[in-house]
């Protein structure tokens, strides 16, 4: 897992941001992985199937993975820093990529908020599985532009409120703890109108470029 940071949405190729880990060394933290979309590899976003040019910059993704072809030759991309790499970097076939919402949505996993304080745009909320509780509260921060999304429409981040069940997508996950949030829907007409919207792009993509 990790941010978007860069697309090539005709060659299906991409590159992550690789999530910090306590395995990892400090002089590995936030190296890019470079993958390919396998032929069979699947993209989904907001809950619909999607292409890579449909999923902005900077959102925090998560993806399954095959090792690259072991008679492949093809050198490694050269990195930043004297070429340093990550440990995942062998790790160039995708054959599953998605946002935070779809990942939570697919494992009926949400969010319930604990605590919102607007003063430093910060709120803390624990993972749920079907209504228990999966760990401990996490602090996510909130952004001027974080967009608040409930029924048909937008509010402002004063509707945030504890005890609320949420799905949210993260930006700068990578670089600032657990993350940013981009988008946060607050119920779950929002979120149907998020995957529908999303379905009838894929299938307008799809009519008009075969």
């Amino acid at each position: 897992s990790g941010e978007l940071i860069r697309s090539d949405h005709l060659e299906r190729r991409f590159q992550i941001r690789v999530d910090r880990d306590d395995s990892q060394e400090r002089s590995v933290w936030d190296l890019p992985v470079d993958a390919t979309m396998l032929p069979y590899g699947a993209i989904y976003y907001q809950g619909a199937p999607a292409a890579l040019q449909d999923i902005p910059l900077g959102t925090h993704l998560r993806g399954l993975f095959y090792l690259k072809d072991p008679k492949g030759k093809s050198p490694l991309p050269t990195g930043p820093h004297n070429n340093r790499q990550t440990p995942d970097a062998d790790f160039r076939r995708c054959f599953r990529l998605e946002d935070d919402f779809t990942f939570h949505a697919r494992q009926k996993q949400s969010w319930k908020i604990e605590s919102v304080d607007l003063a430093t745009n910060r709120f803390s909320a624990t993972l749920q599985q079907e209504g228990k509780p999966v760990g401990q509260p996490k602090t996510f921060d909130l952004l001027t532009s974080t967009r608040v999304l409930k029924e048909t429409g937008f509010v402002n981040l004063k509707s945030l409120a504890p005890g609320q069940t949420v799905l949210f997508n993260l930006t700068w996950a990578t670089l600032y703890g657990p993350g940013r949030i981009l988008e946060i829907w607050l119920d779950e007409p929002s979120r149907q109108l998020a995957t529908a919207h999303q379905l009838e792009r894929h299938r307008n993509h799809i009519r008009q470029r075969g």
